[in-house]
């Protein structure tokens, strides 16, 4: 594994972490989550099951990404994922 394909599963982590992060933050602000596929999630697997499941599709996300080497793939996740929490944290300060 290279270095970038290294760092590029960092920055998909880390975009995860602050996405869940000002996610929680906005709950309990009051906003509503306004992604369908993870507000099914907190639904049906309530307040911490989402946060396993949104894990668990990037963490196949990655798999995806390495299995069929291509790194992009996870800078891609990265990216989107961490504008989501930029503008999850702009509602929430």
């Amino acid at each position: 594994m290279t270095t970038m394909t290294i760092i590029s599963l960092i920055a998909l982590a880390l975009a995860q972490l602050a996405d869940v992060w000002t996610t929680i933050r906005g709950l309990e602000a009051g906003y509503t989550e306004t992604n369908p596929i993870i507000r099914w999630a907190m639904e049906r697997l309530g307040r911490h099951g989402w946060i396993a499941f949104k894990l668990g599709v990037a963490g196949g996300l990655a798999w995806l990404a390495l299995s069929l080497s291509m790194p992009v793939i996870l800078w891609i996740g990265a990216a989107l994922t961490g504008l989501v929490a930029v503008r999850n944290y702009r509602l929430v300060s």
